[in-house]
């Protein structure tokens, strides 16, 4: 069972017994996002770098593809948590969603870089955004699990 799934069921077991609230959905799709997300580029190279493949035009790949899931990433994430904000602003401060958007710009940055070729460490850069987008779903694990709503409200 992975994180998300780790995260459903503390959910489900804090004892609401009603639907998930809006909040809780978009962290744990955050989480799904950025975890899973970070896994599955991971193992990427392993599949597109073989014997014959070069290793500029497999670095292209790898960095398109990771460059267009954070691209995905930026045009929905950001605009659903300033709109869960208009709801929820006690959940979703400004400082956090600036933080969490810059994140995205950054790791969607240095995988334009690696597409582009800008520097000779292309898998340092690969790994930078890795990262992010873990560190992007850790916040949303913790979030999920210890900043709730009816903790916020008492």
């Amino acid at each position: 069972m992975g994180m998300a799934g780790f995260s459903a069921i503390l959910v489900g077991l804090s004892g609401n017994t009603g639907r998930m609230e809006p909040p809780e959905k978009f962290r744990i799709m955050a989480l799904v996002y950025g975890s899973l997300g970070a896994v599955f580029l991971a193992l990427l190279p392993f599949v597109v770098f073989s014997d014959e493949t070069r290793a500029d035009f497999a670095w292209t790949i790898c960095g398109s593809v990771l460059f267009i899931y954070t691209a995905g990433g930026l045009t929905v994430l950001p605009p659903r948590s300033v709109n869960l904000r208009k709801t929820y602003p006690e959940l979703f401060p400004l400082p956090l969603i600036l933080t969490q958007t810059t994140g995205h710009i950054i790791a969607s940055l240095l995988a334009l870089a690696v597409v582009l070729n800008f520097s000779d460490y292309r898998a340092n850069l690969y790994t930078g955004s890795l990262l992010i987008l873990m560190f992007h779903g850790a916040i949303s694990f913790i979030r999920t699990l210890f900043f709730r709503r009816n903790a916020a409200n008492n």
